[in-house]
């Protein structure tokens, strides 16, 4: 191992520590990922939810079981960091975009990054019945600190406000103690 690799490394160790129940089981559904979180409250490295190959992503969850994923993938472009939420069991989003806010920080409209993304024909964000995606970051590995991402691995309270499938307007509350542990470990990104 590199010396320039030693602080990742003992980064993901820790963080899979923390979560080393969950990153070892492959999950069968998102009810298991919900059940095995409960166990290990707070930030964890987990398998991303995907049908492809296995990735990790970092995760949370809260006790009436909304499920938050931040996992990254690169190309060309750089870095792509996104958030992932999940509804639990019997319980729908009505299609329309979240918005969410770090601490006193100001309010994202993810409806725009995904109007931005759909303006360069990509995939920046999307609701559905049972998922909510939109991306936090894309650049290079280092977030500076004056990007609205760096609060995903700084902040103290990531609150996330959606509409569910009844019409009614859902605040999600995610306390972010170990999150940025959790998502530069999964997300091979780090804060300035």
């Amino acid at each position: 191992m590199f010396e320039r690799d030693k602080p990742r490394m003992q980064k993901l160790i820790l963080a899979l520590a923390l979560g080393a129940i969950a990153y070892a089981a492959p999950f069968a559904s998102h009810a298991d990922a919900v059940s095995i979180a409960a166990a290990n409250p707070g930030w964890i490295v987990v398998p991303a939810p995907t049908d492809g190959p296995a990735f990790p992503a970092a995760s949370a969850v809260t006790p009436d079981g909304y499920r938050l994923y931040v996992w990254s993938r690169e190309d060309e472009r750089g870095r792509q960091v996104f958030a992932e939420l999940h509804p639990p069991v019997g319980t729908g989003f009505s299609g329309i975009m979240p918005r969410w806010r770090i601490d006193d920080a100001e309010v994202v409209d993810t409806d725009e990054i995904r109007r931005a993304g759909e303006a360069r024909d990509m995939l920046w964000g999307f609701t559905g019945e049972t998922v909510s995606i939109w991306m936090i970051w894309l650049g290079d590995a280092v977030v500076p600190a004056d990007d609205p991402a760096h609060r995903w691995l700084s902040g103290q309270t990531l609150e996330v406000s959606i509409e569910l499938a009844d019409g009614s307007d859902r605040r999600i509350v995610f306390p972010l103690v170990g999150a940025g542990m959790a998502i530069e470990a999964a997300g091979e990104i780090r804060a300035e």
